[in-house]
């Protein structure tokens, strides 16, 4: 079968190595240099693999997941500066209404909550940041 160089070779997935004839489509790389091919089974498997990871939450990076500290007591007033209380201080995100788990890398403990539909970290608003 000629493949579209006009040669008679025999065109290949270059993730499982399958012939062209053995799937239902294969797909060339946009550049001639070097030439990769994927089958239409191999790109299922990748978005498996993609849907995977976007619906797994992250790993912990605390073993101990303790509730968000309490807030602090309230008089009635603002804080001294007019300003809400840092999320950090509170453990409750007021940017997207969630308690928040406490965690702990090389720096110190801190909170932070994960938001699947952005696939980052928000760490909540914090005193002096907008």
């Amino acid at each position: 079968m000629k493949n579209r160089t006009g040669t008679e070779e025999m065109l290949r997935c270059s993730f499982c190595h399958k012939s062209q004839d053995a799937v239902a489509k294969l797909i060339s790389s946009p550049s001639d240099y070097p030439r990769a091919y994927i089958c239409d089974e191999c790109v299922a498997v990748c978005n498996s693999i993609l849907e995977d990871d976007r619906t797994a939450t992250p790993p912990a990076t605390s073993t101990a997941h303790s509730a968000p500290p309490p807030a602090p007591p309230s008089n009635g007033t603002a804080a001294a500066n007019g300003a809400a209380p840092d999320d950090q201080q509170t453990g409750f995100c007021s940017l997207h209404q969630v308690a928040m788990e406490q965690k702990q890398n090389a720096r110190g403990t801190f909170y932070g909550h994960w938001l699947a539909a952005e696939q980052r970290h928000c760490n909540g608003r914090r005193a002096g940041r907008r």
